[in-house]
C-alpha cells in the first residue's frame, strides 16, 4: 500500500515536470519568434532609413566616394557606374545587415 503511493506520487511528480518541461520549451520557441519579428522590423526600418540617407546630399557623396573605390578596386575596366553605385548601395545594406544581427545576436 505504502509502496503503490510512492508509486503514484512519483507518477504524478513525473507528470508535473513533464509539463514544466513543456512549458519551457513553448516559451523559448515563442521568444524565439519574437526575436525573429523584432530583427524582421528592425531590418525594414534599416532600409527605410538607408533610401532617405541614400537620398540626401551627405548619402548621395558617400556613395559616389564607395563607388569610385570601388571602380579602382576593378581597375576602372569593364564596370560601369551605374553598376558600382548599385555595388555601393548594396555593401551599405549589407553593413547595416550585419550589423542588426549581431546586436540582436547579443
Amino acid at each position: 500500500e505504502a509502496a503503490a503511493e510512492l508509486v503514484r506520487l512519483q507518477q504524478l511528480h513525473v507528470e508535473a515536470m513533464r509539463a514544466l518541461c513543456d512549458r519551457a520549451r513553448q516559451a523559448e520557441i515563442a521568444a524565439r519568434h519574437e526575436a525573429a519579428d523584432g530583427l524582421e522590423l528592425a531590418l525594414e526600418e534599416s532600409k527605410r532609413r538607408l533610401r532617405n540617407f541614400a537620398e540626401t546630399e551627405e548619402g548621395q557623396a558617400y556613395l559616389a566616394e564607395r563607388a569610385r573605390r570601388i571602380m579602382e578596386t576593378h581597375g576602372g575596366g569593364g564596370i560601369d557606374e551605374s553598376s558600382c553605385l548599385r555595388e555601393a548601395h548594396d555593401d551599405l545594406v549589407r553593413a547595416s545587415e550585419a550589423k542588426l544581427r549581431t546586436q540582436t545576436d547579443a
